[in-house]
This record gives structure tokens, C-alpha cells and sequence, in this order.
């Protein structure tokens, strides 16, 4: 019984694969993405050398920026809170949140951390207004943030109530998400 379900997972996998379809929508750019997040058919990336795509018609056609004063700003991820607003996360000393109301003509700084030991690992909203953000370690703390004003002001602080990090220890941008999602309802 065991084997033919999982022959019968492994087959709708496969078929549900052949019915997905790579589409490449950049060409000639070094840019790194790293950020992606969706809201109704508008569709963000981020990247490095502070490059930010949008596209309001599920991916058919993009706008590309690199923001002005960031060009060297790696934006490892992005979070729309609406199809005109979104959160863009640069993770290294220093480290920004920048926040666009308007489509990303224009950005705003709402967070900057100086701290040569900043890294940003991920940004996960539970609604339009709260959400957190986590870096590596400082001082053996696992680095959090919080908003609950949809991204215009943080505040730092440790009501997850995580163990001290060891020596060496780090977050892995893909757990991250996984395991504060498991806590924004109790914490947010």
C-alpha cells in the first residue's frame, strides 16, 4: 500500500510538472534576484545593485529600477502590501527597509542599521500592517524587527523569545520565512 502511494505522489508530480512553463524575462543582466512577492496580478523582485522589478500584469511585462542612492544595495527580499506598496529589504552594514506607496516611482528609508555585524536574512508580513524582519546574530541575539504600522516604523525587540545563537551560527534566507511564519500569529 506504502509504494503505490508513493508511485502515485511521484506520477501527479510529474505530470503537474510537464504542465508548468519556464519563461525567461531578463536577459544581459548581472543582477541577482532574490526577493520575489505577489499580490493580485502585480508581481515584485528584488536583486542586487539596488535593482527592484515590478509588473502589474502577472509577469507579461516589467518595470525596472535601480534605485537612486542604492546601486550598490543588495536587496535580498521584497514584500507587497498592496499592488502599489511594498517593502524592499538591503541586508548588510549598513542595512535598509526602503518602502514605496506609489508603484516604486519613489522610496522612502523607514529602517537603517549601521551595526558592522547587520546581516538581514528575511521580511514576512502577517497583513498590511505587521510584520518582522530577522538578521543573523549580534552579540549571540538573533537580530528581529518589528512593525506594526505596515512597515513605517520598527522596533527591535525579542518577544519571539529565541534561544542565544552559538558561535558561527546563522540564518539560511529559505528557513527563515518558514520558521517566524510558524510564529506571527502568537507574536504579531
Amino acid at each position: 500500500m506504502r509504494k503505490s502511494t508513493l508511485l502515485l505522489l511521484f506520477l501527479l508530480f510529474i505530470l503537474s510538472a510537464q504542465s508548468q512553463e519556464v519563461q525567461i524575462i531578463v536577459q544581459g543582466t548581472k543582477t541577482s534576484f532574490r526577493g520575489l512577492s505577489i499580490k493580485g496580478n502585480s508581481i515584485w523582485v528584488s536583486g542586487s545593485g539596488g535593482t527592484v522589478g515590478r509588473s502589474m500584469d502577472r509577469g507579461n511585462t516589467w518595470i525596472w529600477t535601480t534605485i537612486k542612492g542604492y546601486e550598490k544595495t543588495d536587496f535580498r527580499d521584497i514584500e507587497a502590501l498592496d499592488e502599489n506598496t511594498a517593502l524592499v529589504m538591503g541586508i548588510a552594514a549598513p542595512a535598509y527597509i526602503l518602502k514605496t506607496s506609489d508603484g516604486g516611482q519613489n522610496w522612502t528609508k523607514v529602517y537603517e542599521n549601521r551595526d558592522t555585524a547587520m546581516f538581514l536574512d528575511a521580511m514576512a508580513f502577517k497583513n498590511e500592517k505587521e510584520g518582522v524582519v530577522i538578521g543573523d546574530p549580534i552579540n549571540n541575539s538573533i537580530f528581529v524587527t518589528r512593525t506594526k504600522d505596515g512597515g513605517n516604523s520598527w522596533q527591535s525587540d525579542n518577544e519571539l523569545q529565541l534561544p542565544d545563537a552559538k558561535p558561527g551560527e546563522a540564518f539560511l534566507p529559505q528557513v527563515a520565512p518558514i520558521l517566524y511564519g510558524l510564529h506571527l500569529d502568537t507574536v504579531l
